[in-house]
């Protein structure tokens, strides 16, 4: 991003790249402005494309993968292994449009439950907060136990 605002305020026509036919493109913007670092800079932009979209998905997978199995028990592992690389390779095969709306949409959805936690904690969060600041100034001098004796 700081490569993209730096190369559009330095080379203001750059900025035109980002509106094309009245649609954003970004994907021409961030090549064009990676194409103006000489030699390296769409080996740069390459690689680390590269290593952002594997990070993504091994990171989405665990991060499913872990949720899937608090709720469901580790018997989930397998199955959710499965059914995440052939969504995999189903997103792979869509267009570029369909699957960031699928990622936005199912992105959003994940708010809702998130929002009713939020509303049902609510009560618990206010008290937790009073009675933290009621006791700002209150210095907590229980010595840290270490690891050693924690066992």
């Amino acid at each position: 991003g700081l490569v993209v605002v730096s190369s559009v305020l330095a080379n203001p026509a750059l900025g035109d790249m980002l509106i094309s036919d009245g649609r954003q493109n970004g994907s021409l913007l961030v090549h064009a402005t990676f194409g103006q670092i000489p030699l390296i800079g769409n080996i740069v932009l390459t690689f680390g494309l590269i290593t952002f979209a594997f990070s993504t998905i091994l990171g989405w997978s665990y991060y499913g993968e872990r949720c899937a199995e608090y709720l469901f028990g580790s018997k989930i592992n397998i199955p959710y292994r499965i059914l995440y690389i052939l969504t995999v390779l189903a997103g792979s095969a869509m267009s570029l449009s369909l699957v960031w709306d699928l990622a936005d949409a199912l992105n959003a959805l994940m708010t809702i439950p998130n929002l009713i936690a939020v509303l049902l904690l609510s009560g618990m969060i206010a008290q937790e907060t009073k009675h933290y600041l009621n006791n700002i100034d209150v210095v907590d001098t229980t010595p840290i136990p270490l690891r050693s004796k924690l066992k």
